[in-house]
């Protein structure tokens, strides 16, 4: 099954690029659940400009984690870093944002903008940044924390997705359906299955932090767990006073003359991570690119303005095992123990029946979210066992298929579902063409 599934992925990876953006948003709220990280080469600096759009390793990086994270839900345990490397996900990874870079100088010359009020929108359809059914800012900043992202980081790839998104709009006006296209393939979508399920859910696993095992987990895994690059830097700064910027700013543009001709000295050295610095994309990238011992221009930070030398890079390194114990343990317990114990439910099924599923009448399951639970039914109807596990974020859902069988064809709920379906067709086939096209429109820059 395993090796049907990579032939099938390395025959399809022109697709996969291409409709790769087409699920990002609706899986960005999803990932948290501790499924670690993945350092694609480096992790600063700039490596490729599309048009007028930079990519940052930082870029193809978070573009590898959400692909991976995504193959694994799709897939369950089939899928492996051995796959990954066979698939070379690495490339996958970068093409896949070359391509959403070009979309999104399209968008931009169509004169499309993503407004605050949009991504606002949008944050609060996730799940994982709630509390009591409503948007929480302090879960919000803990969660983006765990995962090593910042709320500017974030927001600003969620206006990317967006911006991508109306792009989609577009062409979605042009994809009209048959009634004899949605009533063929209606038929695909009408097995039913009657099934026993047991959930067996991460928040149920106690992990003891003294176990020799979570520190032989770390030991394999460290490298999934590094510290920020950071750098030694002179720093002097300029404070905002009674919110008049433009006198902070003018400041510090004399300063920073002074420093650069050596008239005077920096206040202090340090060592800064400049992901804590509250800095937009642009001020990081010529962080990050900066010279050696070269003074840099003004930088706002929050309530002041900054002038930084930087003196040396220090590049990421594991972090020390006590400092992210907590994190290991999270990911022990989904990738290990939760494993473990979905495993043994299987071969000791004790299941409880959730009656008759199909594909044409989506329903929620008890104990899973709404997502969690189109997810089971998506990876549950692509598989061929009657027994087997499904992982699904921080839980695995062991179930047993007691009878399949061919219900009824013809209901508007399933021809709406099978029509929004082969809509996401023909918008793959139309982006297929447009990329081709912007290929050709915006040069396309590796350094």
């Amino acid at each position: 099954m395993r090796n049907y599934m990579i032939t099938w992925m390395q025959r399809h990876k022109k697709w996969l690029v291409v409709t790769i953006w087409i699920s990002t948003i609706a899986f960005v709220g999803a990932g948290f659940v501790g499924w670690g990280s993945y350092n694609y080469g480096k992790t600063g600096g700039d490596m490729a400009k599309v048009g007028d759009v930079t990519i940052s390793y930082k870029d193809v990086n978070d573009q590898y984690n959400r692909l991976y994270s995504q193959y694994s839900e799709t897939f369950g345990e089939q899928f492996n870093q051995e796959v990954a490397k066979k698939l070379d996900l690495e490339t996958v990874a970068f093409d896949s944002t070359v391509s959403s870079a070009l979309v999104m100088n399209y968008a931009r010359d169509l004169g499309l903008i993503v407004t605050d009020k949009e991504v606002s929108q949008e944050l609060v359809r996730y799940d994982a940044f709630l509390k009591d059914g409503k948007f929480d800012k302090d879960i919000y900043i803990k969660v983006l924390s765990q995962n090593h992202n910042s709320p500017k980081e974030f927001e600003n790839r969620l206006k990317k997705d967006i911006l991508i998104g109306k792009v989609q709009d577009i062409f979605r006006k042009f994809t009209k359906n048959s009634d004899n296209e949605i009533e063929n393939i209606s038929k695909i979508f009408a097995i039913k299955d009657d099934l026993d399920i047991q959930i067996i859910k991460a928040n149920d696993i106690i992990v003891d932090k003294n176990d020799k095992k979570l520190k032989e987990y770390w030991e394999k895994n460290k490298n999934l767990y590094l510290s920020n690059t950071q750098y030694k830097t002179n720093i002097s700064e300029i404070a905002i006073k009674d919110g008049d910027e433009k006198k902070a700013k003018t400041q510090a543009l004399k300063l920073f003359i002074d420093l650069k001709k050596s008239k005077k000295r920096f206040d202090k050295t340090t060592t800064i991570d400049i992901n804590n610095l509250g800095l937009n994309q642009d001020d990081i990238n010529d962080i990050q690119k900066a010279e050696k011992n070269k003074v840099l221009k003004p930088i706002q930070s929050g309530d002041k303005f900054i002038i930084l030398q930087i003196i040396e890079t220090i590049k990421p390194k594991p972090l020390p095992f006590l400092d992210i114990v907590d994190e290991v343990a999270l990911s022990y317990k989904i990738q290990v123990l939760l494993k473990q114990k979905a495993q043994k439910a299987l071969e000791n099924f004790q299941g409880v029946n959730i009656g008759t599923i199909d594909m044409s009448k989506f329903k929620q399951i008890d104990g899973l979210t709404k997502e969690q639970s189109q997810t089971f039914y998506n990876q549950l109807f692509s598989r061929q066992d009657k027994k087997g596990i499904i992982a699904i974020q921080d839980k695995n859902i062991v179930y047993n298929i007691k009878k399949s069988e061919f219900g009824e064809v013809g209901s508007k709920e399933t021809k709406d579902i099978v029509s929004k379906r082969i809509d996401t067709i023909k918008i793959n086939l139309l982006m297929s063409k447009l990329l081709e096209n912007l290929k050709n429109r915006y040069d396309v820059v590796r350094y």
